[in-house]
């Protein structure tokens, strides 16, 4: 394959579709303007110190997984992986509770800051990990075509697409305490969008946060940014 494709700006994206298109034999070259790679992710060195200038830790490390996978390698071998546990800590006013990635935790802790809820969490855990399972499948296909609207998948992700419901409206339909909804409503932040009008559709992000985990990288999130870097390096050029 002869292809040549030139991808402006060394930032995660920029460094995922060339390590996906160099692992697949296409000659890329990745133009960055500035001198470290990384772009919202890259880092800053003052001496010895090194501070992030993008997120403070991972979500939804299985993506990453799957686009080191996809060039035969592992993320493990390019950065060091913490899984926090508990997550955070959340405070409101005399109550707080710990959050966790593991079920049993977080629903002896649920119900002891807010006794009767853990049915309620243990109900949306299992909606919607249905709801993940439905939707996943519409994130793994192009759309440059009409009829790509049209496929099965799609019109099952309808029902939680085609709806007027904000994430807090979703919550308010799985847990009675005003502060434990708020538990499940900061991940909407991550798009930079208030639950309150934050389509419904991405309560999944909560899901995804308690059912997968979240993680620290050592060294700084701006390392999965160098990991990245070096695989496409290994295969192409800046």
């Amino acid at each position: 394959m002869n292809k040549k494709i030139i991808i402006i700006g060394a930032g995660p994206g920029g460094l995922t579709s060339g390590m996906l298109l160099a692992h697949r034999g296409y000659d890329v070259t990745i133009v960055e303007k500035a001198a470290v790679a990384g772009g919202r992710n890259a880092p800053i060195q003052v001496g010895p110190y090194t501070f992030d200038t993008g997120p403070t830790f991972l979500h939804q490390k299985f993506t990453l997984d799957e686009v080191f996978a996809e060039t035969g390698r592992k993320s493990e071998d390019y950065m060091e992986f913490v899984k926090l546990d508990p997550m955070t800590t959340l405070t409101w006013a005399d109550v707080s509770m710990e959050t966790s990635f593991n079920a049993e935790t977080m629903i002896n802790n649920i119900e002891k800051a807010f006794p009767g809820e853990s049915a309620n969490y243990k109900r949306f855990m299992s909606d919607h990990a249905k709801k993940l399972k439905t939707i996943f499948p519409c994130l793994l296909n192009p759309y440059h075509k009409i009829s790509s609207y049209f496929k099965s998948h799609m019109i099952k992700a309808l029902p939680y697409v085609a709806t007027n419901k904000s994430v807090m409206d979703v919550l308010s339909e799985y847990f009675d305490d005003e502060r434990l909804k708020l538990a499940f409503t900061f991940q909407a932040k991550y798009l930079g969008m208030s639950p309150w009008n934050c389509p419904a559709l991405f309560s999944i992000l909560s899901y995804i946060e308690y059912a997968h985990g979240i993680y620290h990288v050592q060294g700084g999130l701006s390392n999965i940014s160098m990991g990245m870097a070096k695989v496409f390096d290994a295969n192409s050029k800046f």
